[in-house]
């Protein structure tokens, strides 16, 4: 007997179909039941007639008859424990309850395909269903476990991927695309064909579809089929929530409990493999999941269309139809998640596949939001079941801009919610440390609200919505005014519990996620909809209460009270207006910053640069070791600079500008003196106060790009074993940027050396470091100086470095730079500057800014280490002014200002003190001040003392650099400054008096060569005495 004998031999009753691998063996339906079980014997009987057999049973050694037989035993077996399945569907004898009995008996999913089939009757129907031509899936199923490809110029969400397969079929290398193959980290769905992820022109030809078709996969198939597949699924779906049920009331034992999951859990996998298989039947699926057709071309989520087969239609011995459910079958299974969490995991797998279907996401969503508050309370990770629905654009849309009300807004809703969970801390008393960790807890697990983020992101029509309904934008600064100011925090001068409590570090991540969903609304607005955002100005100051502070006034400024140091005065890390006003201000297009200071009162702005000015210079102060008895500042201090500060700082230098540089330096001398109380007590005030200013002064927010290049030189300075891939994986991972642009920006910027292939930068690069830059992925900046010394071959390892070069304000900020012309500072620098040269000297000239109580400890004595500290950072800032009044060239200036500079610079220099130069930073470093010296009263500038320490210090210093640079550039710009700094260090340092200066000026005219040349000897003479006294 051979393979060809038994292929297709059939009778009334059954079916054998087999080839030399083996058999398959199949009873017609309504052939056996458990009053008719197969007959064995008879059948081979049977089969051995057909055959023109006297008897197969003499050939029981042959191995086709042993197949036969094991298939036929393997029919039995199922048959037999499935319950005898004896009519499908529309056929005489079909009974619901017959299947129900089957599924009851399961014991694999793959027992469901065997009962499936019987319902559906035919195998016909069976080709149908799974015919892949029938209804093509839209999109890919490829999980990529192992590599991926990412095309930038297809890609409309940073996150989308494609396989390998969709990647070459979509011909994105031939089309000359940008794109990176990347390796997985986990399981992730390859994106083609969701049009949320990948633009319709990055689809391959699988995927590939006609804008605005759409197309309903359901009719594709034969009406009685459809009709078949409807009541099976919509059985199924009745026979999984009595299962929920069962689970839900505990009925039955332990076993019998395990036995009901592990057959819901069957089912599920049952169905996510059949859905693999059908989009046909993954979409009726979702169709009685939903309780509603979801036929894309007339889908409405406020008026559904009813399912089709819900009358009773007359079959001889049939029961009736499936019982339908009054509420929608997603919804029941969403408050049996609420009863039972652990029924999570089965609703994931029921709903995950189908939130490939947008208007089952829509209807889906639409379910979650009924029961929001509370499956979000219950449930330690609702993202589970929402964040691939949430993910899919074109679901929520209209949830959001179509919903009837606010009250059944998708946005709103889990707005509402956050505000409930937020206010939920008048229950917790957060002075205790206990209860401020269980509030901390209470908020962890909500993580949803990042999908809002994802709305304003990628959708144009969702932000053109809430353009248009101020009420929305107004629902998050509700949320904003519930975390302002929370938990303030005390400088503590004796040991208290208070010192430890922990930070409300899931508020602050909340916060920052907040403030990424208005970023990128604030950005898809100027983008996308080409409008101005300055609007939401008006909205934010009215939840701006500047009443919450104190205030008092000193040298004709209102100043708010920062009493910190002695513990009088508090400061919050949570400051959320402040950093929103600041995203308003620094991405506003449509509006200069000057422009927009008539949005604003004088209250108003000093409240908001308050609340992120304070943060900075405690940050500072716990530094210096001010704050040791609040251990938990130092937690802050690492939260802060990981989170807020670089948002802080970038705010306090927008709203320096709009306070004035005179105002803006008032303030932090005001706040880094704890209200001109503290310089006895602290001696760094002076030096946070400077470091503050060159935050402000340095920093850079223009391109990511450019804010990636600078993370990366500084830590190519700090770290001497920095690998390619651990570099790239940080710029992308953490500076969020594209695997081929890190890699650009590694190539740009350093090579690899040695045998371990270590990164090291490129010289060229090395005048970009920045000492007061503090995000090192390893080590400080004291490592890094020490390592750039090194590099550029410098005989002192602490040398400090010229200023950083750095990249260029953009013109809407260039304003910022100003603050180099305001002649406070250089009242500052002067005073600074004439402690570390001449510490005998004493400054005449008033500077009201800096005469208070105890003022003379403000600028550090001479000798201690907080004088050369200061003295660092006021050549620095000299540095940067010059290098920016140089940079920016005198044609800029305006066309008076550019005939007067140069006699206006050779009148200072004559140190004529009638000259009253325009505040402009080149001549404020020339501008006279009268210091009382042992010779009487004098008249000095800076570039006098800047010489004076040039000669003092020698050229391996630590401050060498500096000096030198600040001369040399000075000197370049005109050579008039050439011949006076040559002349200052050949000539004695004691200056002219006042009463001198005529008197010396008609003397040199009248001088001969000869005795000038003996004058100049006889001044040289006396300024190496007195150099090396001073030294």
């Amino acid at each position: 007997m051979d393979s060809d004998d038994f292929n297709n031999k059939k009778n009334d009753d059954y079916t054998l179909e087999g080839d030399e691998n083996g058999f398959s063996f199949k009873a017609k339906i309504g052939t056996t039941s458990e009053e008719n079980p197969f007959d064995y014997d008879a059948y081979m009987e049977l089969l051995a007639k057909s055959l023109d057999k006297e008897s197969l049973g003499n050939e029981a050694n042959n191995p086709f008859f042993q197949q036969l037989k094991q298939a036929m035993a393997t029919y039995s077996s199922l048959a037999g424990r499935l319950g005898y399945l004896t009519a499908g569907y529309g056929v005489k004898g079909f009974r619901f309850s017959n299947f129900t009995v089957s599924l009851k008996s399961i014991q694999s999913f793959d027992d469901i395909y065997y009962i499936f089939e019987k319902f559906l009757c035919s195998p016909k129907s069976m080709d149908q269903v799974y015919g892949k031509a029938a209804a093509k899936f839209p999109f890919c199923l490829k999980n990529c476990t192992q590599e991926f490809y990412v095309c930038e110029d297809c890609s409309s969400n940073p996150g989308a991927i494609l396989c390998e397969g969709c990647f070459k079929k979509g011909k994105h290398i031939e089309r000359g695309h940008t794109y990176t193959k990347q390796t997985a980290q986990g399981d992730s769905a390859c994106d083609c064909g969701k049009i949320e992820a990948i633009l319709p022109s990055g689809f391959c030809c699988d995927h590939a579809t006609t804008e605005g078709e759409s197309v309903y996969p359901i009719d594709l198939i034969e009406p009685e089929l459809k009709k078949s597949i409807h009541l099976f699924m919509r059985y199924l779906i009745h026979f999984i929530l009595n299962e929920i049920q069962v689970l839900i009331a505990a009925k039955g034992g332990e076993a019998a409990l395990n036995k009901v999951a592990r057959r819901l859990l069957d089912i599920c996998q049952w169905l996510v493999e059949i859905f693999k298989q059908s989009y046909v039947i993954m979409y009726i699926f979702a169709e009685e999941m939903s309780f509603q057709s979801l036929d894309p071309r007339t889908f409405d989520h406020l008026k559904p269309t009813p399912l089709p087969f819900l009358e009773l239609e007359a079959l001889d011995d049939r029961d009736v139809l499936p019982p339908i459910t009054k509420e929608n079958p997603i919804g029941l299974v969403l408050k049996g998640v609420l009863a039972d969490p652990d029924i999570m995991n089965i609703a994931k797998l029921l709903f995950d596949p189908l939130s490939n279907i947008v208007p089952f996401s829509t209807v889906y969503i639409g379910e979650i939001l009924k029961v929001y508050p509370q499956l979000s309370s219950k449930t330690e990770n609702i993202a589970a079941l929402t964040w691939k629905a949430l993910n899919s654009i074109p679901s929520v849309i209209p949830l959001i801009t179509k919903s009837p009300s606010p009250s059944s807004n998708l946005i709103h809703i889990i707005l509402s919610f956050y505000k409930t969970l937020l206010n939920k801390k008048d229950v917790f008393n957060l002075d205790d440390a206990s209860d401020r960790e269980s509030f901390n807890n209470y908020l962890a697990p909500h993580n949803d609200i990042v999908a809002i983020s994802y709305f304003f992101g990628y959708s144009k029509e969702i932000v053109e919505w809430v353009y248009n309904n101020d009420w929305i934008f107004e629902e998050f600064l509700e949320l904003f005014s519930i975390m302002q100011g929370l938990a303030p925090i005390k400088r503590l001068k004796t040991n208290s519990p208070q010192g430890s409590l922990p930070h409300l570090y899931s508020v602050l991540r909340l916060e920052n996620i907040f403030h990424v969903a208005v970023g990128s609304l604030f950005e898809t607005i100027l983008k996308k909809l080409e409008l101005p955002i300055v609007k939401y100005i008006p909205l934010i100051l009215k939840y701006v209460k500047p009443s919450s502070i104190n205030y008092f006034t000193f040298n004709n400024y209102q100043l708010p009270s920062n009493d910190l140091l002695s513990g009088k005065d508090s400061f919050s890390l949570h400051a959320p207006f402040a950093r929103l006003i600041r995203n308003v201000l620094y991405m506003e297009t449509n509006q200069t910053l000057l422009e927009s200071k008539q949005l604003f009162n004088n209250d108003q702005l000093l409240f908001l640069f308050n609340t992120t000015l304070v943060p900075s210079v405690v940050k500072l102060q716990s530094v210096n070791g001010i704050w040791v008895l609040n251990q938990n500042v130092t937690e802050f201090v690492l939260m802060y600079k990981n989170s807020m500060y670089p948002m802080d700082v970038n705010n306090n230098q927008l709203l320096s500008v709009l306070l004035g540089s005179n105002y803006y330096l008032n303030l932090l001398i005001s706040t880094s003196t704890s209200n001109y109380k503290s310089t006895k007590e602290y001696a760094y005030c002076l030096s946070d106060m400077l470091t503050c200013l060159i935050w402000v002064l340095q920093f850079r927010n223009n391109s990511n790009y450019e804010k990636c290049r600078k993370f990366a030189i500084q830590n190519l300075i700090a770290n001497r074993n920095i690998l390619l891939d651990e570099l790239k994986l940080i710029l992308v991972e953490d500076q969020i940027m594209r695997e081929a642009e890190a890699l650009s920006l590694i190539n740009e910027i350093a090579f690899t050396t040695g045998k371990d292939k270590f990164l090291k930068l490129k010289p060229e690069y090395y005048p970009r470091f920045d000492y007061y830059f503090d995000d090192y992925i390893r080590g400080d900046s004291q490592v890094a100086l020490k390592n750039l010394n090194e590099n550029i071959k410098s005989a002192n390892p602490t040398q400090f470095p010229e200023p950083a070069v750095l990249d260029r304000l953009t013109p809407q900020f260039e304003v910022i730079n100003n603050h180099f012309n305001e002649p406070l500072l250089y009242d500052i620098v002067f005073s600074v500057l004439l402690q570390y040269s001449h510490p005998k000297f004493k400054l005449q000239s008033s500077v009201p800014a800096l005469t208070f109580e105890n003022s003379d400890y403000f600028i550090p004595k001479f000798g201690s280490k907080g004088l050369e500290t200061c003295a660092r950072h006021v050549l620095y800032i000299l540095g940067m002014a010059l290098r920016h009044f140089v940079t920016k060239k005198i044609y800029s200036l305006s066309d008076e200002l550019q005939s007067s500079i140069v006699p206006t610079i050779k009148s200072l220099l004559a140190k004529d003190p009638s000259i009253k130069a325009e505040p402009l930073s080149i001549l404020n470093i020339l501008q006279v001040y009268q210091v009382e010296t042992e010779d009487g009263v004098q008249l000095l500038n800076i570039l006098d003392l800047v010489s004076d320490i040039n000669k003092i210090i020698g050229d391996n210093h630590d401050l060498s650099l500096l000096v030198k640079f600040i001369l040399k550039t000075i000197q370049e710009f005109n050579s008039v400054f050439t011949k006076y700094v040559k002349e200052r260090q050949e000539t004695t340092t004691t200056t002219t008096t006042v009463d001198q200066i005529d008197k010396e000026k008609k003397t040199e005219e009248n001088m001969s060569n000869e005795d000038k040349m003996i004058e100049a000897l006889k001044k040289r003479k006396e300024m190496n005495e007195k150099l090396q006294q001073q030294s």
